[in-house]
């Protein structure tokens, strides 16, 4: 090998393209990106024409659905390049949980993938039943290239879209921005100081309007169509959908705005604030949104986004379970009114000041009408190495079939304590029962809450979309929520326990 071969890309390059994508299926993303840096000629081998192969054993391995692989292919202008890039960009938000204090009862945003994008549902408070209900929050598309950086926000009406760009997406991201941005030229970008020194009519006002302007609507066949896939049936939809959503995003200059109102209050704004250099006062503005890590106020180990513990030998009860409250536990398919309400719980290990582990579960939906305990309370917490000595209450389940109880161990649950905000903990046990359910019970009380490990993506395939959440009437002012914000629309469900 010539000397200028010794870093091996001329044995690399002289593999046949079966035998590349073989090798290309046994490395991550990560080692395929640090392999093309190696050299000039291996770079541009892996992003020329002729590297498709090895860049499609990538995208077998991050989407493995044979059918959804070749429609996003196709999307993507047939570069199985610009989709492995997405999937490797938009990772760190696939699979991700987002949880928000208000309402207390819970606001859970799941992110799971769409098509060639990422779409945001929010799980809403609710009673158990046979489909779960959730509303779109926003959905992150592929560029040409694979970027993940169209974005579009969801209004109240199904039909309402409000274009934007994701300026930036962290690793390690736990704080989802929403900011409207003027264009990039220096003067127009002090408005963003300006606006504080608007009146609060004024404020709300230039709000309305950059909504009112950046709005865009999808076509009256494409309304109701899908977010993501349920079948193979759905994949021609969605590329409609993909299609229609990127031509309105160009229409709309991916948010850029540039109103006669918006204009008069920025250039209100410039009276009241010192003299600055001239200019012609015709702001645009773009809506941007910004994924980033920043630190955030916590309570009882619920931050705003939430790691997900895998479950692995020694943690195997780790990640989000649902479940309800009493014995025997409700069933999705049951028909009694009124139904149990719906509890999601983030199931996560920790060690105590011994060393030794501890289950937490975390609440962080609950479905009922208004809170009993705030969101991200630790409703029980399990000592893993403590076996219980109580016994389980009850000895058959709803359809009279006997309980078999594989482990018990002992913990405190939830209790009343001081205030609402400061919740107190009583003694209970938690139960492992032998077909895969989990069953806390208070010693003192009787009460039980019975659990059910969850696919979050899965229910919300299956699951019922309902309206986004109607416009905040006062931005500059949230008040704190302790009831279900969902219940004022048409066949919302929430239990009154």
């Amino acid at each position: 090998m010539s000397s200028g071969d010794l870093d091996g890309a001329a044995l690399i390059l002289s593999l046949p393209e079966d035998v590349l994508a073989l090798i290309s299926a046994r490395l991550c993303t990560r080692d395929l990106l640090a392999l093309s840096a190696a050299s000039r000629r291996l770079r541009h081998a892996l992003y020329g024409g002729g590297a498709d192969k090895a860049w499609l054993a990538q995208c077998r391995r991050l989407l493995p659905s044979p059918p959804h692989l070749l429609a996003w292919r196709a999307a993507a202008g047939g570069s199985s390049l610009a989709v492995c890039r997405f999937l490797h960009s938009a990772a760190p938000l696939l699979g991700a949980l987002w949880a928000h204090q208000n309402p207390e009862l819970g606001n859970l945003v799941a992110a799971v993938p769409g098509f060639l994008s990422v779409v945001a549902a929010r799980a809403i408070p609710q009673e158990l039943s046979p489909r779960l209900r959730w509303a779109p929050v926003f959905e992150l598309l592929a560029d040409a290239h694979g970027r993940p950086a169209i974005l579009f926000l969801h209004g109240h009406q199904p039909a309402d879209l409000f274009p934007a760009r994701l300026s930036s997406l962290q690793p390690h991201a736990n704080v989802l921005f929403l900011e409207a941005q003027t264009d990039q030229d220096p003067i127009a970008a002090s408005s963003s100081h300006q606006f504080p020194r608007l009146a609060f009519g004024d404020r709300r006002r230039l709000l309305d309007s950059l909504v009112d302007a950046c709005r865009v609507t999808l076509p009256p066949d494409l309304v109701a169509a899908p977010l993501f896939a349920r079948s193979e049936e759905d994949l021609p939809v969605l590329a409609a959908r993909r299609e229609a959503m990127l031509r309105l995003h160009r229409e709309a200059g991916g948010g850029m705005v540039r109103t006669p109102e918006v204009q008069g209050l920025l250039l209100e704004a410039k009276k009241k604030a010192a003299p600055s250099s001239p200019s012609d006062g015709g702001e645009r503005i773009r809506l941007r949104r910004s994924l980033s890590a920043v630190a955030v106020a916590v309570r009882n180990g619920l931050r705003q986004m939430l790691t997900v513990q895998p479950p692995v030998p020694g943690r195997e009860y780790s990640g989000l379970w649902g479940g309800t409250f009493g014995w025997p536990p409700g069933r999705p398919e049951d028909e009694c009114k009124p139904r149990k309400a719906l509890f999601f719980l983030l199931l996560s290990y920790e060690e105590d000041s011994e060393g030794k582990p501890l289950l937490i579960a975390t609440k962080v939906l609950e479905g009922t009408h208004y809170v009993v305990h705030p969101n991200g309370s630790s409703m029980f917490v399990a000592r893993m190495g403590e076996p219980s000595t109580e016994a389980f209450p009850w000895q058959t389940d709803g359809e009279s079939r006997n309980v078999d109880v594989e482990r018990g161990f002992a913990g405190e649950g939830i209790a009343t304590g001081y205030g609402f905000r400061y919740p107190g903990s009583k003694p209970g046990s938690l139960f492992v029962l032998q077909d895969g359910q989990l069953a806390f019970v208070w010693k003192e009380t009787g009460a039980v809450l019975t659990l059910k490990r969850l696919n979050l993506e899965e229910l919300l395939k299956k699951g019922e979309r309902v309206p986004a959440l109607q416009p905040v009437p006062n931005f500059a002012y949230l008040t704190k929520s302790y009831s279900n914000v969902f219940t004022g629309f048409p066949g919302s469900s929430a239990s009154p326990r």
